[in-house]
């Protein structure tokens, strides 16, 4: 019953959104897949709409890939994102593929400010287009634009080398924020080899523009960040291009496995390096997925990642030549979700 409250609840999103209702009928007459945000085609269900949310999270209590930070000047101790989304099927081969996501991390620093909190929130719109190709395969395109946004965040303290600010009360020193946009294009293929497993991939090119701001109003501390070598006021640009491989397996009636593996490859324009430290242009992240179904079209899933640079590439609002040095340490977390 609960879950049936659900699904009327997000039923309601295509209203809102001013989109063509579609009986969904046909998507209950076999097992679905899982999408998500995932680079994948749907070889069965193209003409089916679904919804989905999840909850991702890192502790360093539980470290789940020995992801600390090793650095002797930071550390992260705790990242969430919440996701919520739909693959909405438009008819003749066209789907809108939309979703939100809010998060959050907190990490701590030998000097001041010793805590770091830092929150972000993001999308992703893309229109998709497939058609079958041949038996059992399909293939598509897809394009469409992202952003992330990194809210203002005041800090009242600073340290460089000896010197100690603190602000009045009330008062903060500095203001930080961040925000990225992009417009990308895609292809995207799909195979099903048998009826329990089917493989997918595609090569993604997106057009980045990231811009990074630390601010003060007091002159002292505009000379410590300058000192610190702080994001540079201008805008920078980033063309990334994603390798995606993966597949779906249902490895019973109900339980099933999908891995993805993704490459991501950066260039930088109009970016002012660090001086004495090292940039991250490429990372490795790899995706597993334990997935139960409890009906044919209600997924529950499990899913744990592994990123070899952090979340190079996957959130560019985050990197910046104050924080790069960050970029090196692996980074992983586990997520629970449904598809609906």
């Amino acid at each position: 019953m609960v879950f049936n409250k659900f699904r009327l609840l997000w039923g309601c999103i295509p209203l809102l959104l001013g989109l063509p209702i579609q009986a969904i009928s046909a998507c209950d007459d076999a097992m679905v897949g899982l999408d998500l945000d995932r680079t994948t085609l749907s070889q069965k269900h193209s003409d089916c709409m679904n919804i989905w949310a999840s909850y991702s999270f890192y502790n360093q209590s539980f470290n789940i890939v020995e992801a600390e930070n090793n650095s002797t000047t930071s550390q992260l101790t705790a990242w969430h994102a919440l996701r919520a989304g739909i693959n909405y099927p438009l008819g003749s081969g066209f789907k809108l593929r939309w979703y939100v996501e809010s998060g959050s991390q907190q990490g701590t620093r030998v000097t001041e400010p010793k805590q770091v909190s830092t929150d972000l929130w993001g999308s992703d719109l893309r229109l998709q287009w497939s058609k079958p190709l041949f038996v059992n395969n399909r293939v598509g395109i897809e394009a469409g634009y992202r952003l992330h946004k990194l809210p203002t965040s005041s800090y009242d303290k600073l340290q460089q080398g000896n010197i100690f600010a603190t602000a009045a009360p009330g008062k903060f020193l500095m203001d930080v924020s961040a925000k990225d946009k992009a417009w990308f294009v895609a292809g995207v293929f799909h195979s099903q080899i048998t009826d329990n497993f089917s493989v997918h991939g595609g090569i993604e090119l997106r057009d980045i523009e990231v811009q990074a701001s630390t601010t003060s109003q007091d002159p002292l501390i505009q000379s410590l960040l300058e000192i610190q070598q702080v994001p540079q006021a201008s805008p920078w640009q980033e063309k990334h291009m994603i390798t995606n491989l993966g597949f779906d397996w249902q490895v019973f009636d109900k339980i099933g496995l999908s891995v993805d593996y993704k490459k991501y490859d950066i260039q930088r324009f109009n970016y002012q390096i660090r001086k004495n430290f090292i940039d991250y242009n490429e990372s490795t992240q790899f995706d597993f997925y334990l997935t139960y179904h409890t009906k044919v079209s209600e997924i529950f899933f499990i899913h744990s990642r592994y990123v070899s640079n952090y979340l190079l590439g996957d959130t560019p609002a985050l990197y910046n030549r104050r924080n790069n040095h960050t970029f090196k340490n692996p980074f992983g977390f586990i997520t629970v979700g449904a598809q609906f």
